[in-house]
C-alpha cells in the first residue's frame, strides 16, 4: 500500500466506512476523495452518488442532520365554524385551515358558505320598459336600477342614451327639503298607473298636478311624503315617483292613503285611511328622479275633495 492510499485507508475509518466501501474506494484511487475544483473533501458526485446508490456507505446513528434554520413552530388550531375571508371560504379540515376562492365557483362567500351568484359581477341590462340600467354588483350578489333620465337604455349597449331630456327646467329637490304647493294654480298634465295594494285606484288623478326632480346623491332609503295643507278644501292626495317626468310607464313608486295607525291625527281619517296622507317609503340608487304631487277629485257625501294647498316632504328614512 502506498502512502498515499495508507493516508485514504486511516481516513476513512476514522469515518466508520465499511469495508466494502473502503475497497471500493481504494480501487477508484485517491482522486475520488478530493475534489480537484476546491481541494475539499468530494461531495456528491464523488461519494455519496457513487457509492450511496451501491449502499455501502454507513452514516453514524449519533450525527443528527444539519438543523434547517427554520422553526416551523406549533401546528396552527383553527375553529370548527367556517368563515369569510373576502370571498374567501376559510374552513377547518382536520385541525388545519383549509381556504377556498368562492370566485371560482362562480360564488361569493357569505355567512361560512359559498353562495352562487345571482348575477355576474358588473354586468348590465336595460330594464324591460327602457327607462333603466340594471347593474349586477362586483360580488354578484344583487342587482340596482339606475334610471335613465336623459333618455331611453339602449338595448345594443346595455346604456342610457344620450337623447336630450324633456324634463330639463323642472324645479329642483333635495333630501331634507319641504315645499308647499296649490294644485289650483297647477294644470292637469299627469296622472298615476295603479300599483300595489296602496295604489290599486282606477280613478284618474284630475286636479292639478307639479312634477319635481329630486337629486339623490348616494344610495339610501327615503320618505316622500305628500299631505293635505289647506284648512279650506279637503284634498285626496296622492304622491308617485318616475324614473322619465313625462312618461307613465316609466312609474317606480306610488302611494294613496295611509293606514290611519301610522299617523298621529286620527281624527282625519275616513274608513281606517288617512286620505289627506301619502308617503312612499323606499331604497334609491344614485340619480335623478321626478316626483309627482297629485291629488284626486270627487264627492263623497256632503264633502267635496279636491285641490288645495299640499305640503310636500323627502327626508331620510328614520
Amino acid at each position: 500500500m502506498t502512502g498515499d492510499r495508507r493516508e485514504a485507508y486511516l481516513f476513512l475509518m476514522a469515518w466508520r466506512v465499511s469495508p466494502v466501501a473502503l475497497a471500493a474506494l481504494l480501487a477508484l484511487g485517491c482522486s475520488t476523495i478530493i475534489n480537484p475544483d476546491d481541494g475539499r473533501l468530494g461531495g456528491e458526485s464523488s461519494l455519496d452518488s457513487g457509492l450511496r446508490d451501491a449502499g455501502t456507505v454507513e452514516r453514524d446513528a449519533d450525527v443528527d442532520p444539519p438543523d434547517s434554520g427554520v422553526d416551523s413552530g406549533p401546528p396552527v388550531e383553527c375553529g370548527d365554524t367556517p368563515r369569510c375571508e373576502g370571498d374567501n371560504l376559510v374552513s377547518c379540515i382536520g385541525g388545519m385551515e383549509v381556504r377556498q376562492d368562492c370566485r371560482a365557483r362562480d360564488a361569493y362567500c357569505d355567512s361560512g358558505a359559498c353562495v352562487d351568484w345571482v348575477c355576474e359581477p358588473g354586468s348590465r341590462a336595460c330594464t324591460d320598459d327602457l327607462t333603466g340600467v340594471e347593474i349586477c354588483d362586483a360580488r354578484g350578489r344583487m342587482t340596482a336600477v339606475t334610471p335613465c333620465t336623459g333618455g331611453a337604455c339602449d338595448p345594443d349597449t346595455d346604456r342610457c342614451s344620450d337623447a336630450p331630456s324633456s324634463c330639463e327646467g323642472l324645479p329642483e329637490l333635495e333630501v331634507g327639503d319641504t315645499v308647499t304647493v296649490d294644485l289650483c294654480a297647477e294644470s292637469d298634465d299627469e296622472t298615476f298607473q295603479p300599483m300595489g295594494p296602496n295604489c290599486s285606484s282606477d280613478t284618474p288623478a284630475r286636479t292639478g298636478d307639479r312634477v319635481f326632480a329630486l337629486r339623490v346623491e348616494s344610495t339610501q332609503n327615503l320618505v316622500i311624503q305628500l299631505q293635505d295643507d289647506d284648512a279650506r278644501a279637503a284634498i285626496d292626495t296622492i304622491v308617485y315617483v318616475r324614473s322619465i317626468c313625462d312618461r307613465p310607464g316609466s312609474q317606480l313608486a306610488c302611494d294613496d292613503d295611509e293606514p290611519c295607525s301610522g299617523i298621529p291625527f286620527p281624527g282625519a281619517c275616513t274608513d281606517g285611511v288617512a286620505l289627506g296622507l301619502s308617503r312612499i317609503r323606499d331604497r334609491f340608487e344614485p340619480g335623478v328622479y321626478y316626483v309627482v304631487v297629485d291629488a284626486f277629485e270627487y264627492t263623497r257625501g256632503e264633502r267635496r275633495y279636491g285641490c288645495g294647498e299640499v305640503e310636500l316632504t323627502v327626508r331620510r328614512a328614520g
